[in-house]
């Protein structure tokens, strides 16, 4: 199953292996600049921050957010 990853109004569902973690999207900077996203971003989902070593597979879909911002 492949995972949407969100970023503002830009998504992209790319191939990954299974074994992709959460930090090796992070550091995926061709996946960052597709998405319009700078370094300093991190992973979301259900409301909740996802972990480095969680695998992206595990989720049907990622979003990205600004460190620092919050919806409060």
């Amino acid at each position: 199953m492949a995972t949407t990853i969100n970023y503002g109004m830009s998504s992209a569902s790319p191939a990954l292996p299974e074994s992709t973690t959460i930090s090796d999207l992070l550091a995926n900077r061709s996946l960052l600049t597709i998405l319009g996203a700078s370094t300093d971003v991190r992973a979301m989902s259900g409301g909740e921050v996802l972990s480095g070593d969680e695998y992206v597979s595990d989720y049907s879909t990622i979003t990205l957010e600004k460190e620092g911002s919050s919806k409060a």
